[in-house]
């Protein structure tokens, strides 16, 4: 019987058979495979430059391998090229964040204690990190990872939160707005 992790990576790897040219499954199946260790997202990575060699998610998938060898100015330049091919691409924006904060995926989600790691983090960009926080949380409430968000902004605000422009907070308000409308109708 196979395991809930490996369920997962199966469920994420039928859904890119299925969608054929369609890429939107490939950033959470290559995600899934280095959170849960199972796969091996560098051939999910090389199938997708066979499928769509221009796409952001490729970009993506190459800076979760950068990040898994600790190379993260390199990582976080290929989230950036992510986006600069699409904007809205979640889990690049989510990537990016987590750089921000001063830590790798692999860390936070491989590491020891998983994602409690997160919560030790100093924060070396707060601005930087609340902005593709912010960005993921406007754009997609459901995103799977909502949690380690939800942390971040709110050890945002114990870091010094003179450091946040009038934008940030202006943004931050609008979410927890949002936020608190979304959380009032379920």
């Amino acid at each position: 019987m196979p395991s809930p992790k490996e369920t997962a990576v199966s469920h994420y790897r039928r859904a890119v058979e299925l969608a054929g040219a369609d890429t939107r499954f490939y950033a959470p199946l290559m995600f899934a495979q280095m959170m849960y260790g199972a796969g091996d997202f560098k051939e999910t990575l090389d199938r997708l430059r066979q499928v769509a060699p221009g796409d952001a998610t490729v970009a993506f998938g190459e800076g979760l391998i950068l990040d898994s060898q600790a190379k993260l100015p390199e990582a976080a330049a290929k989230f950036q090229g992510a986006l600069s091919i699409d904007p809205g691409h979640t889990f690049a924006h989510f990537a990016l964040g987590t750089l921000y904060t001063g830590h790798s995926l692999s860390r936070v989600f491989l590491g020891s204690g998983r994602h409690r790691d997160l919560k030790r983090a100093s924060v070396s960009n707060p601005q930087g990190a609340f902005q593709e926080y912010a960005t993921v949380r406007l754009s997609d409430p459901t995103f799977p990872f909502m949690f380690v968000i939800d942390d971040y902004q709110s050890r945002c605000q114990a870091y010094q939160p003179e450091q946040m422009t009038p934008e940030l907070v202006e943004q931050q308000k609008a979410w927890q707005k949002y936020w608190l409308n979304l959380q009032l109708r379920h």
